[in-house]
């Protein structure tokens, strides 16, 4: 469904004008003109239970966000924040409903209860400005009155809140069924289906954006309780069946590192988990964290102690199940399996890592291009080989609710060259060597493993590439992000990620003695160590070997350009070109 424009509006223009008197000298009038832009305009829909009231208002409100539909949000796509955004009052949205409502005459929050029958309610909405191009319209009802776009442990629906958007099924999404957003077009399309903005800008009306779908989970909160480091054989002798996996290293790791140029001991399934890293992702939050987390200015929905309303916290979990990974609305291992192997499911909840942007300081921002990630293999228990049979048992049918889940990490980077934007973009795959410690082929189905990987992502298969070098070095968020189930109990569209912000002092915060907290002015706050954990792609065993600046492609043609320009930040190619990137301490 495509939405035309109704009318045009002027766009605006502005004239600057400067003038200096003395003299001979004055300069020439500069004219500086804004591009034509759109604006969005419709109406929010409501069905849901009532909402609560506080200190003599009205909880919450209702948000839309706009998605350019080649930056969709995980896990259909690679978007870190929405295009624009849009908030409705809750006291507009409810306007009408308020005489009915109960404010507490004391101040204290008041919230329905349970099986109150749901009310409707209606506002008007715009969004501006907005530029050529397609987009879609997700949206939720902020229940509790949490969400903060600015901050990734309080920007995503929690449980209860009111989810939706501009749908095309909303019947059958309303039945469990998988929701098709609408695609709202911005623009007039030339021969070739590229869009153009007109001169004068344009409105797109009658836009419904509609919510009535009750998240039925919690957003996928864990931190890093404990990691299982790689064993990194130095001949083929060391690779055998036998080899026990390292201990795991309990409590929180400030950081995970793995060398740029780790060497994979083995390919073999039944052989792999003593050469991996395994991160252990526990549920919530450590006490007495969780205690924390659950006040202002997190409220996090982790310590079921905490208030109840609107929605009863629970004790944190992590729901775990098959997932469909090529979306045909069916499971089936042949399809829907790890990438790059057909012996094991693919299970959610996705544990994926995005690099950071160096310049970051307090690393919160991704790196927007080139986007470089990974995703590790999620499995069920400690033991890598439960997941080879997991697809067997009934609770992979349906999601079971676990206090940890793993991921698994392979000496794997890819790397998108312009950000994700562009599904028929280059898409590198980077892994250190052609071949294992043992002898075998490093990425045993190449074909197969383009195709695993252009599924995950959306991309074009024909556009993948195998590059053979060092990874790109940095400092990678963890993600968990909850995927839709084909049962219709998961709508996904839920992510939690470290670090975020919870656990750094921001800009202008100073961090006391003790590191327990961070102190603005006479604001205080607490600083939750938990969620500080980062992985890394650090200082290689043998840094000459990286500076080499030797690449190989799968087809065996020279890739050290591909990588420099498709994988490293301006900065990262200069050291490059010095060969120096790997220099690190």
């Amino acid at each position: 469904m495509t939405f035309r424009a109704s009318r045009v509006f002027a766009g605006l223009t502005f004239l600057g004008f400067a003038a200096a008197f003395g003299g001979a000298c004055r300069e020439l009038p500069v004219r500086t003109e804004l591009p034509p832009t759109a604006v969005l305009r419709g109406t929010f829909l409501y069905a849901g239970p009532p909402p609560c009231t506080e200190n003599g208002r009205i909880v919450g409100a209702g948000i839309i966000l706009l998605f350019d539909e080649r930056l969709l949000p995980p896990p259909e796509g690679q978007a870190g924040r929405s295009y624009r955004i849009r908030a409705i009052p809750g006291d507009a949205l409810f306007a009408d409903a308020a005489r009915r409502l109960t404010f507490n005459s004391d101040g204290s929050r008041w919230c329905p209860p349970e099986g109150t029958t749901n009310i409707f309610a209606s506002a008007e909405w715009d969004v501006s400005p907005v530029e050529a191009g397609r987009y879609q319209a997700r949206a939720f009802y902020d229940r509790g009155g949490t969400f903060g776009p600015a901050f990734r442990y309080s920007n995503l629906p929690t449980r209860g809140d009111i989810t939706g958007g501009a749908i095309d099924n909303i019947t059958e999404a309303l039945q469990g069924g998988r929701p098709r957003f609408t695609q709202i077009v911005v623009g007039t399309a030339d021969a070739q289906g590229n869009l153009t903005m007109p001169e004068l800008g344009l409105e797109v009306a009658n836009i419904t954006v509609a919510v009535a779908l009750p998240q039925r989970v919690e957003r996928p909160y864990f931190h890093v309780s404990a990691y299982q480091p790689a064993l990194q054989p130095t001949s083929a002798g060391e690779v055998t069946p036998t080899t026990p996996a390292p201990d795991f290293i309990e409590g929180t790791p400030k950081e995970i590192v793995m060398p740029a140029d780790f060497h994979l001991g083995t390919s073999v399934a039944t052989q792999a988990q003593p050469y991996l890293y395994v991160l252990e992702l526990t549920a919530g939050l450590p006490q007495p964290e969780a205690a924390l987390a659950a006040q202002r200015p997190f409220l996090m929905r982790v310590d079921p102690t905490q208030s109840t309303q609107p929605v009863p916290v629970s004790e944190p979990k992590l729901p775990i199940y098959w997932f469909d990974l090529n979306r045909d609305g069916r499971l089936d291992v042949a399809d829907d399996h790890v990438v790059g192997s057909t012996l094991a499911a693919s299970l959610s909840p996705i544990v994926s890592l995005l690099k950071l942007d160096p310049a970051d300081p307090i690393r919160r921002t991704a790196q927007a291009a080139p986007r470089v990630l990974s995703s590790a293999i999620t499995l069920p228990t400690r033991n890598f080989l439960d997941i080879l049979s997991f697809q067997q048992t009934e609770a992979a049918r349906s999601p079971t609710f676990q206090d940890r889940v793993y991921g698994a990490i392979r000496p794997t980077a890819v790397c998108l060259p312009e950000g994700g934007s562009d599904a028929n973009g280059d898409t590198y795959i980077v892994t250190p060597f052609k071949q294992t410690v043992s002898g075998a082929e490093t990425i045993a189905d190449v074909p197969g493993t383009k195709k695993d990987i252009a599924t995950l992502l959306r991309r074009n298969p024909d556009k993948v590439r195998i590059l053979y070098g060092c990874l790109p070095p940095g400092e990678f968020t963890i993600n968990a992000i909850n995927t839709p189930d084909l049962g219709g109990t998961i709508s996904g569209g839920q992510a939690w990620t470290v670090p975020n912000e919870s656990g750094v002092c921001m800009p202008g915060e100073t961090a006391t003695g003790d590191g327990a907290r961070c102190t603005a002015g006479d604001i205080t706050r607490p600083r939750l160590g938990s969620q500080d954990s980062v992985f890394r792609i650090g200082k290689p065993n043998d840094p000459a070997f990286c500076n080499a600046n030797v690449y190989t492609a799968d087809d065996g043609s020279d890739a050290s350009q591909l990588f420099r320009n498709g994988c490293l930040s301006p900065a990262e190619q200069a050291r490059f070109d010095q060969k120096a990137l790997w220099n690190l301490p």
